[in-house]
């Protein structure tokens, strides 16, 4: 968790951010989530790399502070804010 991970598979080169939050509040104690850019197979992902791991560190900061992810009334309004 919270390290950059690309794949290269498909003809396109996947760049993920994986996040695992632990809590007996969640079902299996943890919720975990994935922000990904997808690009063409031969681009240069280095200037996403800082712009995904923010996303993801902003997203997990939402969900402890009001569970922005787990609750399901604000995880509808995720789709229009990204």
């Amino acid at each position: 968790s919270h390290k950059v991970v690309v794949i290269d598979a498909g003809g396109h080169r996947i760049l993920g951010y994986p996040v695992r939050i632990e809590s007996s509040r969640y079902e299996r104690n943890a919720l975990l989530f994935n922000f990904s850019f997808v690009f063409e197979s031969k681009a240069d992902v280095t200037q996403y790399k800082l712009t995904l791991c923010k996303l993801g560190n902003t997203m997990e900061t939402l969900e402890h502070e009001v569970r922005f992810l787990s609750n399901p009334d604000s995880k509808k309004r995720l789709a229009t804010l990204l």
